[in-house]
């Protein structure tokens, strides 16, 4: 669990690149340590990831390589995508990345009493948010989103 964590803070915090080495930049910091640092738009958010030591290249490749993964696996933006089918149907076979997430999403939700609610997709979108179209719902559309969502 603490690994999938860390990952998704590493999603949340961290890159973006286009493609393989796109974006990407090696240079020394003040120190003189080998670093790079590469960009990459995924999850519906802007991330700057950056590594250090002498296989610093190699780790930001491989950061970002794991970035673009989970972002086909999860973001609601991909049709085909776990998450995306699941918002869709209501149903999808999950990978077991898919599980663990989910799994641990469940759990934060419990033990923050519902403020963490990974339901809230329709209540996002009623927003504009996933689309950048913002959009101040009508509070009919709004209640009745509220409907939809609860993890509990």
């Amino acid at each position: 669990m603490k690994r999938i964590m860390c990952v998704i803070l590493i999603l949340l915090l961290l890159t973006s690149c286009k493609g393989k080495g796109d974006n990407m930049r090696v240079e020394r910091d003040e120190n003189g340590v080998l670093k790079a640092t590469g960009e990459i738009f995924a999850m519906d958010t802007y991330m700057q990831v950056t590594c250090y030591g002498k296989r610093c290249k190699e780790a930001l490749q491989a950061s970002l390589d794991e970035i673009r993964r989970l972002d086909a696996l999860f973001s609601v933006g991909l049709a085909d995508s776990e998450i995306a089918r699941l918002n869709q149907t209501g149903e999808a076979t999950l990978s077991s990345d898919g599980a663990r997430v989910l799994t641990e999403a469940l759990r934060i939700f419990t033990a923050t009493n519902g403020a963490f609610d990974c339901t809230v997709y329709p209540v996002m979108r009623l927003w504009g948010f996933p689309d950048s179209h913002p959009n101040v719902p009508a509070k009919e559309d709004l209640n009745a989103a509220l409907l939809t969502v609860g993890s509990g």
